[in-house]
């Protein structure tokens, strides 16, 4: 697909498709209001006759619009406007490119794009329409002889910018959106191939092309004999009953500073799982393909962020086998050894995902990780628990555990925390190992996760459990182009290492000026990237005070901002206020207050400011310690001058 951008009228824009919203109850969105205008009401006419309400899901195709250049005009229901949210944004565009797709339409102008969702920026915008349209254009046909592809599909697709200046953060916001596509395009390939070609040394040498096509990525796989020698029983028990051998694949991603701590993720990498000894029952068996689905999302994390540049150190590791019965395969009541040296008595085979994880695990100790989350379809007992829509959270660090719910509630991947207390510890005794590797009936999921972190104590972890590899069972499955869980994960993963950029200016003694002079240098300096700038302070009073600095700091001028909630914010690119966020899209947040605001994570870059005055030094350092304890990586710039 290809992607561009354009501003100006819609009315005037020459496209074969012109996509329009409409609010419920008619109300035109303000794009369509243009555009009615230019046609002579054309559009208020249509809607007063009844063809559409503006409800959440309807479409109307309009051909030979007067007064336009675009040859048709696709209106699309929005539902309430105070309710658009992203999550309904995306279910839009979802729906308008399959309709396009479906018809001949080749090229399009989306102009939904000057829309303003809630908590939603003109960068986000443009980069989730991005992944929703290849999402729904997403076909897997590797497998088929003859593909049958749409006559004439979707190939471009223009986005509508009100705002020119905006262009270049638009154009990197789909250069963002595209690699997150990729990436979770690449999750869903793996994840689909079935498990005799998806195997084990499949995925190692799909690894080893992923490193390299960047100088940043740096790949390992470990061999079973080498796995052996570093005392990797309880993942070698796994394999043992299959013909194809275990890998240990480790990509490393290293965008970030060296020697800053890395965010490592692990994913289960299961090609195959029939249950083994404890075979699985056979109805949907050909499903457990699909229990590789946490290794294929970081295959496509890693991905996404190397095709991004992300300015960060990554670190994927994928434990992959089989789960296959066999004469040399685990047998109920096998005790073996983990690489931590725990012993584990194995009392169901099927229960394999947290045998080869918590090797994983305790080889990932040795990079010295800033956290590490675990990604698997690891038990069924979550989708008991909480349905196909939800993810399980569990983990032993709550501020991270925080920072994650939110990021998964902000890419639509959204996550329920479940408890792990020590009362559930004792459902994995064994009279006969350190531990077993079930717990019982109860609380399949949460025993599931407390056997995991019996191997992570030295660590910041936290683990997502997906629901089942499929939320339609097999009578649909075949009749749509499957993504299994790992459809959803890629993203949501990079969500949690894309989080805000944290940055501190440490003014030093010989520093001229105090923060407040320092606070229009940054503006003015993320101004001329065409930043909207939220510079947020204590009180009142001091919002004036730099209000009226702004006035005078320029010899020659002045840096165009006004006060949260006076004047026209729409035609300032820098706000300052004291008490909430701005409504409007703003991407760089210049904090002079004493505390962390709780609306920071909804900008893309925080700048925190620190002078010379004792207090503010003090309250400086708690802030520092706050964002680091969340898991952020921060930046701290001296100024001397």
């Amino acid at each position: 697909m290809e992607y561009s951008l354009k501003s100006g009228n819609p009315a005037t824009q020459p496209t074969a498709c012109l996509v329009l919203g409409v609010f419920s109850q008619r109300r035109l969105s303000e794009s369509a209001a243009a555009v009615d205008k230019a046609s002579g009401g054309y559009l208020s006419g249509i809607l007063k006759k009844g063809d559409m309400d503006g409800n959440d899901g309807q479409t109307l195709m309009l051909y030979d619009v007067p007064g336009i250049r675009a040859q048709r005009l696709l209106l699309v229901g929005l539902g309430s406007e105070k309710e658009l949210n992203l999550s309904a944004y995306r279910k839009v565009m979802k729906l308008i490119t399959g309709q396009l797709n479906q018809g001949h339409t080749i090229e399009a102008l989306c102009a939904l794009t000057t829309l303003q969702p809630k908590e939603c920026n003109s960068y986000r915008l443009l980069r989730e329409s991005v992944a929703a349209i290849e999402e729904k254009v997403y076909r897997f046909d590797q497998c088929k002889s003859e593909a049958k592809p749409p006559k004439r599909p979707l190939k471009r697709v223009s986005f509508l910018i009100t705002d020119n200046r905006t262009r270049k953060q638009g154009e990197q916001a789909i250069v963002h959106g595209r690699a997150i596509a990729a990436g979770t395009t690449l999750a869903k390939d793996l994840s689909n191939l079935p498990g005799n070609i998806c195997t084990p040394t499949y995925l190692a040498k799909q690894a080893r092309s992923l490193g390299k096509k960047s100088e940043k990525m740096k790949v390992r796989v470990l061999e079973e004999k080498q796995m052996s020698a570093l005392g990797m029983g309880a993942l070698l028990s796994v394999s043992r009953g299959s013909r194809q051998g275990a890998k240990l694949i480790i990509m490393e991603y290293n965008g970030g500073k060296q020697g800053e701590k890395p965010v490592v993720l692990v994913g289960k990498g299961l090609t195959f799982d029939s249950g083994g000894i404890s075979l699985k029952p056979g109805a949907a068996m050909d499903e457990m393909k699909y229990d590789m689905c946490g290794g294929a999302s970081v295959f496509g994390t890693l991905a996404a962020c190397s095709e991004m540049a992300l300015p960060i150190n990554l670190i994927g590791i994928v434990p992959s086998s089989e789960n296959m019965p066999d004469g040399d395969a685990n047998k109920p009541g096998d005790i073996v050894t983990s690489m931590s040296g725990q012993t584990i008595e194995v009392l169901n085979t099927d229960a394999e995902g947290r045998l080869i994880l918590c090797d994983a695990l305790t080889y990932a100790e040795r990079f010295n990780p800033a956290a590490v989350v675990d990604i698997a379809t690891l038990t069924g007992a979550c989708v008991v628990a909480l349905g196909a829509h939800a993810i399980g959270l569990l983990g032993n660090n709550d501020a991270l555990a925080n920072e994650l719910l939110a990021a998964g509630t902000a890419s639509g991947d959204r996550a329920w925390q479940l408890p792990m207390w020590d009362d559930y510890q004792s459902q994995l005794d064994s009279n006969f190992a350190d531990i077993a590797n079930i717990g019982g009936k109860g609380g399949g999921t949460i025993t599931a996760a407390c056997f995991l972190s019996r191997f992570t104590k030295k660590m910041k972890w936290l683990i997502w459990i997906s629901p089942a590899p499929l939320e339609k069972r097999r009578t649909k499955r075949r009749h749509r182009p499957a993504g299994g869980a790992a459809q959803r994960v890629p993203a949501q993963a990079l969500r949690t290492i894309e989080m805000t950029q944290v940055d501190f200016y440490i003014l030093g003694d010989k520093a001229k000026g105090d923060r407040y002079l320092l606070a229009c240098r940054i503006a003015e300096k993320a101004l001329g990237q065409s930043r909207r700038i939220y510079l947020h302070t204590n009180s009142a009073a001091e919002s004036q005070h730099l209000d009226r600095l702004m006035w005078t700091y320029k010899d020659d001028g002045f840096l165009p901002h006004c006060l949260l909630g006076k004047g026209d914010q729409s035609l300032n690119p820098i706000l300052i206020g004291n008490a909430t966020a701005p409504d409007d899209e703003h991407d760089v947040l210049i904090n002079l207050a004493n505390e962390v605001p709780d609306f920071f994570s909804r900008f893309e870059r925080v700048a925190e400011l620190i002078d010379k005055d004792p207090e503010v030094r003090t309250a400086g350092r708690n802030r520092f310690r706050l964002y680091r304890d969340r898991g952020y990586t921060l930046k701290t710039h001296n100024i001397e001058k």
